[in-house]
């Protein structure tokens, strides 16, 4: 199977080594880890690559982008994400596209993930498939009614599962997330159970 894994860290490096042990556990499948940070050694196992999109930051309070690019607005390199980003899909054809965290989280890149999740929605790249890698505790809104709105106003149209990364013995998404009800797409928990 042919994996295109789209993670984005933006502050610190969290979430781009979470990923890779999520990459980690995909041998023999082949993978492609679609990043869009800043540059990292990444240690890829052999069945895996990257495809580096135009680097984007957060300022360390949070609320503005930096392009890695300092020649580049902030508006071109997401001009410049979105074509590449499609224009690796089409060239890849992934029986999977894997999105970290998005629609949870990371709604700032929405710009740039709605248009491909919607083009592999109509089979631009293929018979592919989209599904959300979700971390096993989500943070609290300040509106966790609008915010759980939002998700699915993305998740269910665009999404055929929804991987939790989480032993449901130990934490169940609807601890996080009241309306896991409402979600659509298949629910799948990935912890590995050692008695099975």
């Amino acid at each position: 199977m042919r994996l295109a894994f789209y993670t984005q860290h933006v502050l610190g490096m969290g979430h781009l080594f979470r990923s890779l042990e999520i990459v980690k556990a995909l041998a023999g499948h082949e993978v492609v880890m679609i990043t869009g940070g800043a540059e990292a050694d990444l240690p890829l196992p052999p069945y895996a690559s990257r495809y580096q999109l135009p680097g984007l930051m957060m300022d360390a309070d949070f609320k503005s982008f930096i392009p890695v690019d300092s020649s580049l607005s902030v508006e071109e390199t997401f001009a410049l994400r979105e074509k590449r980003l499609i224009e690796f899909l089409q060239g890849f054809r992934p029986d999977v596209l894997l999105v970290e965290l998005f629609p949870f989280g990371r709604k700032k890149f929405g710009r740039e993930l709605i248009p491909a999740l919607e083009a592999a929605r109509v089979g631009a790249f293929g018979p592919c498939k989209a599904a959300c890698s979700l971390r096993d505790i989500l943070v609290e809104k300040d509106d966790q009614a609008k915010f759980e709105n939002r998700v699915l106003s993305v998740l269910n149209p665009l999404f055929d599962a929804l991987l939790v990364h989480a032993d449901p013995q130990l934490v169940r998404l609807e601890e996080t997330f009241s309306a896991v009800d409402r979600i659509e797409p298949a629910i799948h928990h990935t912890v590995r159970n050692p008695e099975a």
